[in-house]
């Protein structure tokens, strides 16, 4: 008896997953995908060279994450990946230090001035 319930318990789990959560889950993720393309065709025009650069960067890192991305070319991944590692490396660390900066300068000013806006 318990082997029926359990049997039937899996086949009404793997039913709701495969008729209910995933096409809701691809619903989900293809509307944010839809504003993101939206969003980059109105931020990403030629207008210069740091433009189209950006705009380069940001098909390889698109076409990265897409599924279709891999099966059109298998270099997507790569460059990709570079992107995200090492420029995106450097990035952070600037931000890390001016995040740094930033909270001393106002814990100074904050502990020896006393002001705090």
């Amino acid at each position: 008896m318990l082997h029926f319930l359990y049997r039937l318990l899996q086949f009404l789990y793997m039913f709701l997953w495969s008729s209910v959560y995933t096409p809701i889950q691809q619903g989900i993720f293809a509307l944010p995908a839809f504003y993101i393309f939206s969003a980059a065709y109105k931020s990403f025009k030629l207008r210069n060279i740091e433009s189209s650069l950006f705009l380069i960067t940001g098909a390889f890192v698109m076409l990265m994450n897409m599924p279709y991305g891999q099966a059109l070319w298998s270099g997507f991944g790569d460059i990709g990946n570079w992107l995200l590692d090492v420029p995106m490396t450097g990035m952070m660390r600037a931000m890390t230090i001016t995040a740094g900066i930033g909270v001393c300068a106002f814990s100074i000013r904050t502990l020896l001035i006393g002001r705090d806006k």
